[in-house]
């Protein structure tokens, strides 16, 4: 039995003590909420949709497949509601639902616009230096750039910012680029991609008093043990071409005796060393001879380079590419650490594993959490930081403060009945799955299928998007849920100006500072699982270990927390 999403009434009646009510959203992939939160936009496909927070309705559409736009990857949008991004012709902004087109250096090649300040008076973004390919190029591929507001309200031409002409590896980088700027648009934040496309650093701009820029790169994450890398040798030496060493109508004999040549004859294949002159089959076995003794040499270098370079990836903390979140005290920066893991079930002999890191972006000191394979997408004020797991089915994850374990959403809204019951019933789904030991599909009952979150700074509001993997009948691939969030199940929450406080020991003990009168404890479910009058300042609670809302009441105020025995 497949289970129905929940709408209509049925949806209004799953609303918690926030005016906010849950909201299912069809055909929709949130990407960003507006400063304001009013709106958040989606973007698939090619699209961008913008919809009302609070009804779900969407109030403008642009782009398709056929003709794409963008969305920021950073802050993209103002507090005036102007938002940045890309069309098919390059970066541009909408500002009242008019796009205009920034000025880009190089028309022909990509470039999109990925934050702007809240006062709107800074883009930045990315602008194509050369085109997208794996051949070597005097310059990475697309570099940051910023525009400013002029006083006649358009906006400047494109200046690019200063960036490092070579990786930490010496090799030009494919792409240094610029994702985030600060609100008063004197720092921004980007990355820098190595040569081979496998390292990402970031990469932090400056904005000085003249209004030039200055840049730091934080490649002592990428190489924190400073191993030095040999001579980079470049390309391979190129292969000699047989055809320069024949004339026309040589060819032209070879070229017939291909495509005359019959299989089951049982001849051997036409040979075009054959319908060469001696002096000509000698210069190109000479040929041959150089371009194998420069290949050997060549090889040797590129092998020492290499275990050099196998070795970094051991050490190091690379970033996942366009994955970079500002904290809101603009001191740090939340990204996805790309772990590389010998795998020996793995065709390729290795896997990838993700975890969240944050970065200081004056010092570069850097801290991560246990690799989950978690991806972030968002961290409120506090520092709850969300994000994914797409092991199978695509979960939201959530770190509280310092937590170094993730939870679910559905122990986020542990103590909240309602929101755990729209969350049962609304993101987890019985699937249909192959076998392939037996060769069946076999039914797996309550997958947890809660999506891609993104949350609000004050995490009032969380959106997630899901795949539709549950039910192939319906008409539609993507949900989006609008949800009324939990800011007060994830920090301490007084009436007033107390000593009243609640922290959590390990072996299920809290320790309690000042006088409460009642402490009770709720699991994921809601259920109440302890309860104690007049609790000393140590409580047992004899609990397993999970994650549980404490609430702790005292004849002046009460407390509620989330903790994690």
């Amino acid at each position: 039995m497949k289970k129905i999403l929940l709408s209509g009434l049925a949806a209004l009646t799953a609303a918690t003590a926030s005016a906010l009510s849950p909201q299912v959203i069809e055909e929709a992939y949130i990407t960003k909420f507006s400063p304001d939160k009013k709106y958040f936009a989606s973007f698939m496909n090619g699209n961008i949709g913008i919809f009302e927070t609070e009804t779900g309705e969407m109030v403008a559409s642009f782009g398709d497949v056929e003709m794409p736009y963008s969305l920021g990857d950073g802050n993209c949008f103002a507090t005036d509601g102007t938002f940045v991004g890309g069309t098919s012709y390059g970066a541009a902004y909408c500002k009242d639902y008019e796009w205009t087109q920034l000025d880009i250096p190089n028309a022909e090649f990509s470039s999109y616009a990925h934050a702007i300040t809240p006062d709107c008076k800074s883009i930045v973004g990315i602008v194509g230096m050369a085109p997208i390919s794996t051949e070597d190029t005097s310059t990475p591929m697309m570099v940051p750039a910023i525009w400013d507001l002029q006083d006649d309200g358009t906006y400047s031409d494109a200046k690019i910012l200063p960036y490092p002409e070579l990786d930490f590896t010496g090799r030009v980088p494919q792409y240094v680029t610029v994702l985030d700027i600060t609100a008063d648009g004197k720092k921004a934040f980007g990355q820098v991609v190595d040569y081979q496309g496998s390292m990402v650093a970031l990469i932090v701009y400056t904005r000085k008093d003249d209004n030039t820029w200055t840049y730091s790169v934080a490649n002592d994450l990428l190489n924190p043990n400073h191993v030095a890398f040999p001579e980079w040798p470049g390309e391979a030496p190129s292969y000699p071409v047989y055809t320069n060493y024949m004339t026309e109508e040589e060819m032209a004999a070879y070229d017939e005796a291909c495509a005359n040549w019959d299989w089951e004859s049982g001849e051997e294949y036409p040979a075009f060393a054959d319908f060469m002159s001696e002096t000509e089959r000698a210069a190109w076995e000479a040929a041959l001879e150089a371009w194998q003794n420069a290949q050997d040499e060549w090889f040797q270098k590129f092998q020492a380079f290499n275990a050099v370079y196998e070795q970094v990836q051991t050490e190091g903390k690379t970033l996942l590419f366009n994955n970079l979140i500002v904290s809101a005290d603009e001191k740090k920066v939340i990204s996805t650490n790309t772990i590389i893991e010998d795998d020996p079930t793995s065709w390729l002999g290795f896997s990838e594993n993700k975890t969240p890191i944050i970065i200081d972006v004056e010092t570069f000191e850097a801290t991560r959490k246990t690799p989950k394979n978690i991806t972030v997408t968002g961290v409120t004020e506090d520092m709850t930081i969300f994000g994914f797991n797409a092991d199978s089915y695509r979960y939201a994850a959530i770190y509280l403060p310092d937590a170094e374990e993730p939870i679910s959403l559905l122990e986020y809204y542990a103590g909240n009945e309602e929101m755990t019951s729209f969350i049962k019933e609304n993101m987890y789904h019985d699937v249909e799955s192959y076998n392939w030991d037996t060769g069946e599909f076999e039914t797996i009952h309550d997958v947890e299928i809660t999506g891609t979150p993104i949350v609000t700074p004050d995490a009032s509001i969380i959106g997630t998007a899901a795949q539709n993997d549950w039910n192939y009948d319906l008409p539609v691939s993507m949900y989006t849920f609008i949800l009324p969030g939990l800011n007060t199940a994830v920090k301490n929450i007084t009436d007033n100006a107390s000593t009243l406080s609640v922290s959590a020991l390990k072996n299920g003990c809290l320790k309690i500072n000042g006088e409460a009168e009642t402490v009770m404890v709720y699991d994921i479910n809601g259920a109440l699982v302890y309860k104690a009058n007049k609790p000393a300042s140590v409580v047992e609670t004899g609990l397993n270990a999970g994650a549980y809302i404490v609430k702790v009441t005292s004849k002046e105020n009460n407390v509620t927390l989330k903790v994690i025995f």
